[in-house]
């Protein structure tokens, strides 16, 4: 799947666990009010932008007017758009990106909302909000979607978008008590034994 990738115009882009689990969709959802395409253009730059949809699920894209994204999987809108710009534009190179907007909570730097796009992973998402902080535990991220927990995968660079819906919360819980306890508690204890071995040898 290519979500992101730029096309040249030849003729005229620890927190509360969920109560249940559910498994991650295979295709990706379409776009939601609040989501947004991003469109870039080498002659008309100050026409680029990101552009986002309503709560009619409309978007008023430059030179295009207004678009419907109800109901058209990502692959099949950006497909639409690009051929609508291709008989619109000439001689320019085109980039449309589609961008989910998901809201990162937890143990990270800048909680908050981010839009993110086809070419990122869920750790690059994590990133985008300044990265985990010191007591984050990036093997247990956690995707939470209407009440349910999504299963997710930070490592193997799973594509977010392919993962995400619109108005998901990607969470980062904090390690474990012993996680974060564990060295102090590994020098405290060969300390004791040495003290130990110190003691029974005199």
């Amino acid at each position: 799947m290519c979500l992101g990738l730029p096309v040249v115009v030849a003729c005229a882009s620890s927190g509360p666990p969920g109560p249940s689990v559910a498994p991650a969709v295979a295709a990706p959802a379409p776009l939601e009010p609040g989501d947004a395409i991003q469109v870039s253009f080498s002659r008309e730059p100050d026409q680029s932008g990101q552009y986002e949809i309503d709560e009619s699920r409309r978007v008023a894209l430059p030179f295009l007017d207004e678009w419907s994204v109800q109901g058209i999987p990502p692959d099949t809108l950006r497909s639409r758009l690009l051929a609508a710009y291709r008989s619109q534009l000439r001689n320019q190179t085109i980039d449309v990106r589609l961008l989910r907007r998901v809201r990162v909570l937890g143990a990270v730097q800048k909680p908050g909302l981010y839009l993110v796009d086809g070419t990122m992973t869920l750790a690059d998402v994590v990133a985008q909000a300044g990265g985990a902080t010191s007591e984050g535990n990036l093997n247990d991220v956690r995707v939470l979607r209407n009440g349910t927990q999504v299963q997710a995968d930070l490592r193997g660079g799973v594509m977010a978008f392919e993962q995400l819906h619109s108005g998901d919360q990607v969470y980062l819980p904090e390690k474990s008590w012993l996680s974060r306890h564990a060295a102090t508690m590994i020098g405290a204890t060969v300390s004791a034994a040495v003290g130990l071995i110190v003691v029974l040898t005199r």
